[in-house]
């Protein structure tokens, strides 16, 4: 059955994921202020400013950032497993070789637009904060990038957004607008409007299936996540 055909303004993956960023700012700012608390109590001489800048604050708030995305991670899975098994199911082996090919092409223009920049100095500020957080907590931090960020961001810019906007070109460009400024704030966001422009082309021309842009946003968080994470280890 075609998706354009049954789909219904679906709002819930966003508001779900607008309340998370709220948990987790929220979450954040009690866990650094109960530990820092408790260790003013323990020590007379801590420094509050000090810790504020310390791995272990930021440990604290990387895993509080995890926590939320888990969290979110696992209720849209439940909510939306129905969905997601008929998306998988809908794509063709076609369909499959020319995510490939897609995937190949996203991954060349990436690594060159990329190098670009930081050739001409940019700073790639997400990068950085994820490399920062991997520093902290390896782990839990490279499975939150390649495996819950796909999951959640598809089903929020791209399936409750698509929902949401209906027409295609429309949708195409305020998905991948979004996207983009919610990853970046510098010349960077080219990077990630490339990135939108592809995830919300292969969502539409596979008639609007959510695993379609997940398997493409997936296949660059992971190549990403395996680069900063042999950079973390000093393995280059």
């Amino acid at each position: 059955m075609s998706a354009k055909k049954d789909q219904k303004k679906d709002w819930k993956p966003i508001i779900i994921y607008i309340c998370s960023q709220i948990a987790s700012i929220i979450g954040t700012i009690v866990v650094i202020a109960v530990f820092a608390a408790i260790k003013m109590a323990q020590d007379e001489n801590f420094d509050s400013k000090v810790f504020s800048n310390s791995n272990e604050a930021l440990a604290l708030t990387t895993s509080v950032s995890i926590a939320c995305m888990a969290i979110v991670s696992v209720i849209l899975l439940v909510m939306y497993r129905k969905r997601l098994k008929d998306d998988f199911k809908r794509l063709t082996k076609k369909q499959w070789g020319l995510l490939v090919l897609a995937a190949i092409a996203m991954l060349a223009i990436n690594t060159g637009l990329s190098l670009l920049l930081e050739n001409l100095g940019a700073e790639m500020d997400n990068q950085d904060a994820l490399a920062e957080s991997m520093s902290a907590v390896l782990v839990p931090t490279a499975i939150m990038t390649a495996v819950f960020a796909p999951i959640v961001e598809e089903l929020v810019f791209r399936y409750s957004l698509g929902s949401i906007v209906k027409n295609p070109i429309i949708f195409v460009i305020i998905s991948s607008l979004i996207f983009a400024v919610l990853h970046a704030t510098n010349i960077a966001i080219i990077v990630y409007l490339m990135l939108g422009l592809f995830f919300s082309l292969a969502y539409i021309k596979t008639d609007r299936n959510v695993v379609a842009s997940i398997f493409l946003h997936f296949v660059n968080n992971l190549l990403g996540t395996i680069g900063l994470v042999l950079v973390v280890l000093g393995i280059e």
